[in-house]
């Protein structure tokens, strides 16, 4: 299989054309949509955020500093000294749902 190739056997959307507005790969971002929970991954944070189904209101975060938290242990969603971090990631998933609207 080639680099980059996607496996067969998995289901999904290849965003990597549409992701350029995230950066060169050095500030790559994962996205990851499971059991009703968007994550999104970067090299020191990981944020997921889980909405209501019909009114997509937010119901709950958790944000986690893989720096100092590589177990994801401590949720620092409500933590003010996160505040910009969580802002920054909740938009990066909010560019993710209108990517992926519709698919």
């Amino acid at each position: 299989m080639e680099l980059g190739a996607r496996p067969e056997h998995l289901q999904g959307t290849d965003l990597e054309l549409d992701m350029s507005e995230f950066g060169d790969a050095s500030n790559r971002v994962t996205f990851l949509k499971f059991h009703g929970g968007e994550t999104v991954t970067t090299e020191r944070y990981s944020c997921t955020e889980f909405r209501q189904k019909k009114s997509d209101e937010l119901s709950g975060m958790m944000l986690f500093d893989l720096s100092t938290d590589q177990d994801e242990n401590s949720n620092v969603a409500s933590s003010s000294e996160h505040s910009e971090v969580r802002m920054s990631l909740s938009l990066k998933l909010d560019s993710l749902r209108q990517l992926t609207k519709g698919l």
